[in-house]
C-alpha cells in the first residue's frame, strides 16, 4: 500500500500497484501489524516466482538491478523524513480485516 503522499512526493519513482491485490499478501507481510494500527509501511520486493521461499529459491533468481532500485527508494524515503518531511497518512483498503486488540 503506498499512500498518495509518498506518490507525489517521490514522482521520480514508479510505484506499481499490487499486481495480485486477490491475494492479500498484506496479511502475510510484515507491515501487516503497521497496517491494522494505520501506521504507514512499505513493503518492497522484486516480484513473486515459482521458487520463492522453496529450497530451489537459489542466487539465480536475485534480481539485482531491481534490489538496486528499492536501496535507492529506501536511502530517499529514509533522507526525505530524517529532513523533516511531512509523513504520510495511511488508509486501509475496505477489504483488510483486522482483530480489535488494544495498542
Amino acid at each position: 500500500m503506498l499512500s498518495n503522499e509518498i506518490c507525489q512526493n517521490f514522482p521520480n519513482e514508479n510505484p506499481l500497484p499490487d499486481p495480485h491485490p486477490e491475494w492479500r499478501l498484506t496479511y502475510f507481510s510484515d507491515g501487516y501489524h503497521f497496517a491494522r494500527f494505520d501506521i504507514p509501511a512499505i513493503f518492497l520486493f522484486t516480484d513473486l516466482h515459482q521458487d520463492y521461499h522453496q529450497p530451489s529459491d537459489e542466487i539465480q533468481f536475485i534480481r539485482f538491478d531491481e534490489m538496486e532500485k528499492i536501496l535507492d527508494v529506501m536511502h530517499e524515503l529514509t533522507d526525505f523524513y530524517a529532513q523533516g518531511g511531512e509523513k504520510p497518512t495511511c488508509q486501509r483498503p475496505v477489504w483488510f480485516k483486522t482483530v480489535n486488540w488494544e495498542r
